[in-house]
């Protein structure tokens, strides 16, 4: 059994949506025993992401299975599996699964709600693709991370490009990386006490003095416990230089437990990177549903039925209500009516347009986030 990752978001918000919950539904009945609905009217509940390279549905080739005590309850929509695939893998072969955080929404709190008429919908919330594995591992020494939190600029990158040219080129708009702080004196004249940022053990730019200032007190209590300070940072190239900016809470925001009793070295040591992740040794995970006599669209009587091949990726046609609708007439549901589910409705997503209808868009943030991204909700 894998060990698990932590891949979880650093807010509560679950904003990932998953596709195939019809064809699990005595694994999402079970966690409707077993999890009670929160005051939001949904279920939280931990997950992993498991990469199944050898699912025979997928077309991308990787699929990715959501799981809940290692049964599975949906799946990542084919194709955006290629954004997590990378990090995934190389977790895989780490011998780890992404455990991340997960909501499953019903409809049986809704007004004249039948018992035989349940509609599911899990929606999962992890760190965004690109920003859950660092590319490097952390120190072999004993560490404690700060926590992520706003986003703060490292100065004078341009004089290390020598050491940073060997995180660049990797075709990344950024590239997640594990630094660590270090108290040191600046100055000549008039000494003070400043931050210098290391990329694994070698300089790579510093903190200013006013930056500096908000991380010291974190950086001198966990050198009193013996730990080198690590922080989430990220690297982003530029034509002609690269630039380094810390992901970290600052002395103010990180809390009381991160501060006093920090978890010591909370991320594990990952196979090294591959800028082709085909490269990493991945064991196969695929499982078919036995626990569903209408799995992968077999019922009982043995005809296959496929109520919505695409969603799951099959190779056969997409014949269904979803091939014949319009783009055109989906956006303009989406713009006059997305607060209202008319987009879902339009699409045949029958209980994604309830839950919209019920919280006006997910009160709005969801219609919003689908209004920036329309294509995804659309071939979904």
């Amino acid at each position: 059994m894998p060990s698990i990752y932590d891949a979880r978001s650093t807010r509560e918000w679950c904003d990932q949506e998953t596709v195939g919950e019809s064809f699990y539904r005595t694994a999402l009945n079970d966690i409707r025993k077993h999890v009670p609905i929160n005051e939001h009217n949904v279920r939280r509940f931990d997950a992993t992401l498991v990469l199944e390279m050898d699912n025979p549905h997928s077309k991308s080739g990787h699929a990715i299975s959501v799981r809940w005590q290692d049964r599975v309850i949906a799946h990542i929509p084919d194709s955006e599996t290629n954004d997590y695939f990378p990090e995934l893998a190389r977790l895989a072969a780490s011998g780890f699964d992404a455990g991340v955080r997960a909501t499953l929404w019903t409809n049986e709190t809704q007004p004249n709600f039948n018992p035989r008429d349940v509609h599911m919908s899990v929606h999962i919330g992890s760190q965004p693709p690109g920003m859950i594995a660092p590319i490097n591992n952390p120190p072999s020494q004993k560490w404690a991370v700060i926590p992520r939190g706003r986003t703060s600029q490292v100065a004078k990158e341009k004089d290390h490009l020598d050491v940073l040219q060997s995180y660049t080129g990797l075709g990344n708009a950024k590239t997640y990386i594990l630094v660590t702080l270090h108290k040191v004196f600046f100055g000549t004249r008039t000494r003070w006490a400043g931050v210098e940022v290391r990329l694994d053990g070698k300089r790579i730019g510093e903190l200013s003095k006013a930056t500096g200032a908000k991380f010291l007190p974190i950086i001198e209590h966990y050198d009193s416990l013996g730990l080198i300070t690590v922080c989430h940072a990220y690297l982003r190239e530029t034509p002609t230089s690269a630039e380094v900016t810390l992901k970290a809470a600052t002395f103010e925001e990180i809390t009381d437990k991160d501060l006093y009793t920090p978890d010591i070295c909370p991320i594990p040591q990952l196979v090294p990177y591959a800028s082709d992740p085909y490269t990493y040794n991945v064991p196969g995970r695929y499982r078919p549903n036995l626990e569903d006599n209408h799995a992968y669209g077999v019922r009982k009587y043995g005809k296959p039925h496929y109520s919505n091949p695409s969603r799951l990726g099959h190779r056969q046609a997409n014949t269904g209500l979803r091939a014949n609708k319009n783009y055109t007439i989906y956006l303009l549901c989406l713009f006059f009516g997305g607060y209202l589910g008319l987009h879902y409705y339009y699409v045949g997503k029958i209980g994604k347009g309830i839950l919209y209808t019920c919280t006006a868009g997910l009160f709005m943030i969801g219609w919003i986030a689908d209004i920036l991204n329309p294509r995804r909700g659309f071939h979904s």
